[in-house]
Parts: C-alpha cells; sequence; structure tokens
C-alpha cells in the first residue's frame, strides 16, 4: 500500500472512531470494533499489494458432484477431528502458549518457536513452572523442536465446527442502530470498503473465531493453565484465544513480534469499552520502552496491562559458524525484507555492486514471503550480478540473534528488526515513509536514520558516514521470564 494512501486509510478509520461509539456495537455479544477495523485496513492492504490475480478455471463438473465431494470430505475431517480430540491427551500446565509456523526458525537443525521456546526452556530448567506449546496451524516439514511439549491444534479444529446464521444479527444491528447504519453509509461514501463486502468478511471471520474460542476453551480447561500466551493477537485463532482466556477468567498475552506504530491499526484502538474489548488480549508483553511508550498512548486503559519483558528471540545463538566462514574484515550490513512484492527499491542494488569491495552484503528473507517473490529478488539480483556476492540462506536460516550479533549496519523499510537491531545497540537505515514515521523515537535517539532519498551516492554515503560512527558497545539483552509471569498472574482479569 503506497504511504499517502495508508495515511489516508488511518485517518478517515480515525475519523469514524470519534465520530461514533464505536466501542458499543456487539455481534454474538462480542464487541466488534477491533475486528472492524482490521478487516477494512487488510481488505485495502491486500488488494494493493497483491500482484497475482487468479483467473478462474472452468472445470466441467457439475456443482451437485463437487458439493457432494465437499460434503463428504468435510465429514471425514469432522470425524478424524472428534476421534483425536477424544484420544489426545493435554497435560496440566500453567502456561498454554500458542503460536504458528511462520514463528518458527531452524535452530540446529530443528524447528524452534523463536518467541516462546526460549521461555519454556528458561522455566523448564527451575520446574516452578510448566507450559505446554500449542501450534495453530500445521506443523513444517523439519523436526520440531522438544515436540514432546508441542500440540498441533489443527486437528482438532473441525470437531468445534458451528455455522452461525450472524447475518441476520448483522441486519438486525443495522436495523436497531442508526449510528451503525450511518457507519455503513460513510464507509461507503467514503469510498473505504462496501458494505455488503464488510458484512461478508466480519461474519465469516467472526464465525471461525468463536469456533476458535470453543477450540482454546476446551484446551484452557483440560490444562487447568493460569495464562494464555499468543502471538500476533489480531488473527482468528487469537482473537479466540483472547475471547476464551477472558470467559474463563484467565490472563491473555499476546508477545510482540514486530513493530507497532501508529500506522499499524491493530495497536492503534483510541476508543475502549469500560472493560476493555474481549478480542484483545489483556495483557501485551513488548520488547523495549520505545514500544511500550507507544502502546500507552492507545491502551492506557485500567483494563490493559503493558509489560516490558524483552524479546526472548534474542537470546538465541546458533553455535555453527558457518555465517561468517569465508568472510573478511569487511563490515557486514544486513538487509531484511517485508513479504511485499516491492521489496526494495531499485537504488539498493545499484548500491550493493558498487560497494561490494568495501562490504559484505546479508539479505534476510521475510518468512511470508511466497516463492514468487523470492524468485523475483533472485532476479533482480542476477540483472545487476551480484546475486552471487549477497549471503542470502544462512542469513534468512539462523536465528536473528546470531545475525544481528555479527552485523555493523542495519537497513529495512519497517521491519520490526529495527527494534530488534537497536536492543544490541546496531543501528538502521530505514528507507520507507511507514518505517520513518513508526520509529521516530528510535531515529530521534540515534539509533535508527531515515533515508528518503533515492539516489545511490547520497545513500552509500550514508552508510559510510554511519558504519564510521557505530562504535557501540553492544549489550545483551537478558529477560527475566519466571518474575515476569509471576507478575503477570498477580493481575486481576
Amino acid at each position: 500500500m503506497e504511504f499517502q494512501r495508508r495515511i489516508d486509510l488511518i485517518e478517515k478509520l480515525q475519523g469514524l472512531e470519534q465520530k461514533y461509539q464505536v466501542e458499543l456495537w456487539e455481534l454474538n455479544h462480542v464487541k466488534i470494533w477491533p475486528l472492524i477495523k482490521k478487516l477494512i485496513f487488510f481488505n485495502s492492504f491486500n488488494n494493493d499489494n497483491s500482484s497475482k490475480k487468479v483467473n478462474s478455471i472452468k472445470v466441467n463438473k457439475s456443482k451437485l458432484f463437487v458439493n457432494i465431494n465437499k460434503t463428504f470430505g468435510l465429514i471425514l475431517k469432522i470425524g478424524f477431528s472428534y476421534i483425536k480430540r477424544l484420544t489426545t491427551r493435554i497435560p496440566h500446565t500453567d502456561i498454554v502458549f500458542s503460536g504458528a509456523s511462520n514463528y518458527r526458525i531452524n535452530y540446529k537443525d530443528n524447528s524452534l518457536n523463536r518467541y516462546f521456546d526460549p521461555i519454556l526452556d528458561s522455566l523448564s530448567k527451575d520446574n516452578l513452572l510448566s507450559g505446554i506449546l500449542t501450534d495453530y496451524n500445521s506443523f513444517p516439514k523439519s523436526a520440531i523442536y522438544k515436540k514432546f511439549r508441542v500440540i498441533n491444534l489443527t486437528i482438532f479444529y473441525h470437531s468445534f465446527l458451528k455455522f452461525r446464521n450472524l447475518k441476520s444479527e448483522w441486519d438486525y444491528l443495522v436495523k436497531s442502530n442508526s449510528e451503525f447504519d450511518n457507519f455503513l453509509i460513510d464507509i461507503e461514501s467514503l469510498e473505504i470498503i462496501k458494505a455488503s463486502r464488510l458484512r461478508e468478511q466480519l461474519t465469516s471471520s467472526l464465525n471461525k473465531i468463536l469456533n476458535w474460542k470453543s477450540l482454546f476453551k476446551w484446551v484452557l480447561r483440560k490444562s487447568k493453565a493460569r495464562l494464555a500466551f499468543g502471538l500476533c493477537y489480531y488473527n482468528t485463532q487469537m482473537y479466540g484465544m483472547n475471547l476464551a482466556a477472558n470467559e474463563l477468567g484467565i490472563q491473555s498475552i499476546d508477545m510482540q513480534h514486530g513493530g507497532q506504530g501508529p500506522l499499524h491499526v491493530a495497536y492503534n484502538i483510541n476508543k475502549h469499552p469500560l472493560k476493555g474489548y474481549d478480542l484483545l488480549p489483556a495483557v501485551f508483553w513488548v520488547w523495549d520502552e520505545f514500544s511500550a511508550n507507544q502502546l500507552t498512548k492507545y491502551f492506557n486503559n485500567s483494563n490493559y496491562k503493558i509489560i516490558r519483558g524483552g524479546n526472548p528471540s534474542m537470546s538465541l545463538y546458533n553455535d555453527d559458524l558457518s555465517l561468517v566462514d569465508n568472510q573478511n574484515d569487511k563490515p557486514n550490513i544486513l538487509i531484511t525484507l517485508q513479504p511485499l512484492d516491492e521489496f526494495l527499491p531499485e537504488y539498493i542494488y545499484r548500491v550493493i555492486r558498487n560497494t561490494l569491495e568495501r562490504y559484505n552484503w546479508w539479505i534476510r528473507l521475510h518468512p511470508r514471503m511466497k516463492d514468487y517473490q523470492i524468485k523475483k529478488l533472485n532476479q533482480k539480483l542476477e540483472y545487476f550480478n551480484i546475486y552471487e556476492e549477497v549471503k542470502i540462506t544462512e542469513v534468512s536460516s539462523f536465528p536473528l540473534a546470531k545475525v544481528l550479533d555479527k552485523s555493523d549496519l542495519h537497513i529495512s523499510k519497517f521491519s520490526g528488526t529495527i527494534i530488534e537491531a537497536a536492543l544490541v545497540n546496531v543501528r538502521s537505515i530505514i528507507i520507507d515513509p511507514v518505517g520513518i514515521q513508526s520509529y521516530t523515537e528510535l531515529i530521534n535517539s540515534g539509533l535508527a536514520f531515515g533515508f528518503s532519498d533515492d539516489h545511490n551516492e547520497s545513500f552509500e554515503k550514508l552508510i559510510e558516514d554511519k558504519l564510521k560512527s557505530n562504535a557501540i558497545l553492544k549489550k545483551e539483552v537478558l529477560v527475566d521470564y519466571k518474575n515476569t509471569l509471576y507478575n503477570i498472574m498477580k493481575f486481576k482479569v
């Protein structure tokens, strides 16, 4: 999404949030404004950033035949899911952690959750708190790190399926609430989204969220957990976890996994119900003071707690030193990418080509990048005759803590790695206006620098200047997981 279009959309949503009592709107007893705001934003974001349209292919099969196959397949999935649900033992534990495969990294030939496995390892050393890790999407094909404590939730999902008539509830909300009806008129007149499109997305998403809520209530009851700890609170599964935890009187926690600035709608909510949104976590676990200050602006409410717990992934190191094999004394410059089609501006490729004799260039792929995006990157690197010179594979597969430890400078559009780099005093050059606006505090502190030019000469000069002044003693970031979690348990839901 173009920067100005993003700004315009955020401002329109903020304006509507101020105009209406959005915090009171409900469907199926769920206050829905955070979900509405998120769906509207990502509808525009995905439309703007999708470069590939899948053409429909006509298949000479009758609708009846297709529907019979789908129904039969669904029955099999439901049956299998019920059997797994009845035969799987959920162990008793203090904390249920939940994440997805895109938060996993290769660590010593195992697939490890970069945020939760370090906490689990730390807690297991003193046996004072116990935890299990649940994955809310399918396991990767590689070996799972300490699989004995990991549960794949997707195998149970179909046994909790329920199809609710939320569209009739939507119609009732429109008829009974003139404010909501006027809101729908506004979003169409402002050309934000069609009301029919919003209705379709909202009712479908909420139905899935309520199914995941039922699943998580089952897990939390079976495990007798005292805390529910999730990653990316604003996706379908984690909304369900938060609802389940709030209904059971259990603290729900969101682990920071990236940037949370004013241009991120999930972390920019200005109106809250008296008791807070049940869709939201009770506790926001953030990495640093900068992130805590940002969230305090939008969640300065007694129903939410903001805990500066640190970034667990920064404690991960891999003893394999192949990352620096055959390297030299040249400075290492790391570029981190986002899963966008236009992941780097043209001048970056020219700068890399012009400075190969002076610097080692590393590019770290985003875990959500598609195959066609990676192929496009490789084609760009080959076009500029730098493909063989840039290190990608090792940099993308090693723990980020290891990569940053060996980096002298970091470049990114708006990746959360900008914060992670600052935690170990690695400076970042931010090359996108979204990142520049999102990380103003880091820029003001001198740990990041904005670059809004597009000339490779001035960018090369900036790199040279910042490398010369980069002699800062790096500090190891230590996280006291046990005491932080004990403190969270003291909060009242």
